[in-house]
């Protein structure tokens, strides 16, 4: 993936907030288990706060070209239920962080 960048911002950092880098930011608070960072498995889905629809990893996939040889390469952030986040596709819609958002959380992955 690269190297994975993890940072943990307080409800103190929310004026900083990048607006271009909204969907990389996750409320820390809306996740129930662990997180895994790991390769797509079969049935991943997520819902994009952009989209607003739910599909399989497989699907927004192939609906955006993503070439096969590409499609493993791109980390998904999982809590065991649901998948979490998407490289180069964001934040699932259900961990977004919104006005309430305490505790949030940044993850990039660096080249």
């Amino acid at each position: 993936y690269g190297t994975v960048e993890v940072k943990i911002l307080n409800i103190k950092d929310l004026q900083i907030l990048n607006k271009e880098n909204i969907d990389n930011y996750i409320d820390c608070d809306k996740i129930s288990n662990a997180l895994c960072l790991r390769n797509r498995v079969s049935g991943d889905e997520i819902t994009l706060r952009k989209r607003n629809v739910t599909k399989s990893l497989k699907k927004l996939f192939n609906e955006d070209g993503v070439p096969l040889s590409e499609r493993n390469k791109l980390a998904v952030l999982s809590d065991g239920e649901s998948v979490v986040w998407v490289q180069n596709y964001g934040t699932s819609k259900n961990f977004c962080i919104d006005k309430d958002s305490k505790n949030i959380m940044k993850i990039e992955i660096l080249n």
